[in-house]
């Protein structure tokens, strides 16, 4: 299984008899490691990589088979791939922050369901007063505001109005499971995020603030001969017999993201007493590393701020000293959010592309036209090798919510190989439906109709709303085409204009 976190995979062993051992995990898989002596250990299961999907992969299997005798390796000295808490000093002494995953949200259900299960405590992220937005380069002003998205003018608010619309119809279109049959799936493939929203969006202000809300809308069997975890992807594995060329080609064009994660403390949250969020969103420069900031005070009140330094900037400060990331860093928190942030307790990071077997954050993505010819060998087995990581969920992927659901998912996999009499009916057919190939159907036609009809009405509303302000109506005329544009779920992209 390849995760989000330690690239993982599962692999089985045929005609092996159950054992009934538990789980038991091996580290520092490297050339100097300890090799089980599998001729006197005869595992069913060998799942390398202990991120999120294989620790769940383990998990769910010796909770359906307690039988099952399951081998999990791990190169690094722990667990857990990209999700790692630490302790820094802060106002109230040493207190814990995480490093890697942190955020997790209602309608996540896999990883709900696992905080429930183990007993843990979620808190609510603080988002109360102002945002900081500052895109658009160095001359642009900077802005403040306190709804879902940046104040806009009416022309930038109507060019995000539509192309949020575009997408929302687009999605509408795509299945999860086999997305190569969407009409103009291989069109649309072969843009990226910025080509489609040059295509798309007509202002500069539109142009930034969709950038920005997209950027914030993861074996060892017996045929194994030789393991050499080196790199940071599954495509760095020799596999003897190699594997098929598709997933060859797959895992070779995933490249992972760079990102570098930091924290600093402080001896009071002097940004809520000012009015602020903590929660900034800045286009990087030379000067200034940060794209974007929030509000990371512990659940034992110790104030902090968190932020991300990704993209370019990471591989352009990565090289850099941690002092001048640091003073980079500091500099850009003081000049927006004001002088106290100088006076900090401590700075700590996590630079993810300098970890071991991780090699990068959040998450693997596809290069431009990988999608239409090499996706089906995402998730369809080698043999007796599974595959599952937060990059092949169905739901969350990316997240640690996607790494959960993906162990499962392969675990269930491998049980209807293993152990298919403890699997009802409907498991057996999904276990067997997710390992196969997708089927290649054709999607329904998008709604493109419905789409021109309503930017038109929306053209003409925000028309006659402009034109009854002349007279000074303009915040009932701005209710009024709030409440119309609600109607097609647009609303809270006039939420800006209100101000």
């Amino acid at each position: 299984m390849e995760t989000n976190g330690s690239r993982s995979f599962v692999g089985v062993r045929a005609g092996v008899p159950l054992g009934t051992a538990g789980i038991e995990t091996t580290r520092r898989v490297h050339r100097r490691c300890h090799r089980p002596n599998m001729s006197t250990q005869p595992w069913d299961v060998v799942i390398v990589g202990a991120g999120l999907s294989g620790l769940s992969a383990a998990r769910y299997l010796r909770e359906r088979d307690a039988r099952l005798r399951v081998l999990l390796l791990e190169g690094k000295d722990r667990v857990g791939g990209r999700t790692v808490t630490l302790q820094i000093p802060a106002a109230h002494g040493d207190d814990s922050w995480d490093f890697g995953g942190q955020w997790v949200s209602s309608s996540q259900t896999s990883v709900m369901e696992l905080i429930q299960e183990l007993g843990l405590e979620v808190y609510p992220q603080s988002t109360t007063g102002k945002k900081v937005y500052h895109m658009g380069g160095s001359r642009a002003p900077v802005r403040t505001y306190t709804s879902s998205i940046p104040s806009l003018p009416p022309l930038a608010l109507l060019d995000l109005t539509q192309v949020m619309w575009k997408i929302d119809r687009l999605l509408q279109t795509v299945c999860v499971e086999d997305p190569v049959s969407a009409p103009r799936a291989l069109e649309y493939d072969s843009m990226t995020l910025h080509s489609f929203i040059e295509r798309n969006v007509w202002t500069q202000r539109g142009h930034s603030t969709a950038v920005c809300e997209a950027g914030r809308a993861h074996w060892m069997g017996e045929c194994a001969t030789e393991l050499r975890c080196q790199g940071d992807t599954a495509a760095q594995i020799e596999y003897d017999p190699a594997l098929p060329t598709e997933r060859q080609r797959l895992t070779q064009n995933m490249p992972v993201g760079h990102m570098i994660k930091f924290i600093v403390t402080y001896s009071t949250a002097f940004w809520r007493v000012k009015g602020f969020s903590g929660e900034m969103v800045v286009q990087p420069s030379e000067d200034c590393p940060i794209c974007v900031t929030y509000d990371c005070t512990s659940p034992h009140g110790n104030p902090a701020l968190v932020g991300f330094i990704a993209g370019k900037q990471a591989a352009d400060w990565s090289h850099r000293a941690v002092e001048d990331r640091r003073e980079a860093v500091i500099r850009s928190l003081a000049r927006y959010l004001g002088p106290e942030a100088s006076h900090f307790i401590h700075y700590a990071e996590k630079d993810w592309a300098k970890e071991d077997y991780s090699g990068g954050c959040p998450v693997n993505v596809m290069m431009p036209g990988m999608l239409t010819y090499y996706q089906p060998s995402l998730r369809r087995p080698c043999g007796r090798i599974y595959w599952a990581g937060t990059e092949s969920a169905t739901c969350w992927c990316g997240y640690m919510n996607g790494a959960i659901q993906s162990g499962q998912r392969a675990a269930l996999e491998v049980l209807e190989r293993l152990s298919p009499q403890l699997l009802s009916q409907d498991e057996l057919i999904e276990a067997r439906a997710s390992a196969a190939s997708p089927p290649r159907s054709r999607g329904l036609p998008p709604p493109w109709c419905r789409r021109p009809v309503c930017f038109a009405a929306a053209v003409v509303a925000l028309g006659a709303a402009l034109l009854l302000a002349r007279h000074g109506g303009w915040h009932a005329a701005i209710g009024r085409v709030s409440a119309f544009l609600q109607s097609v779920g647009s609303a809270q992209l006039l939420n800006g204009l209100k101000r």
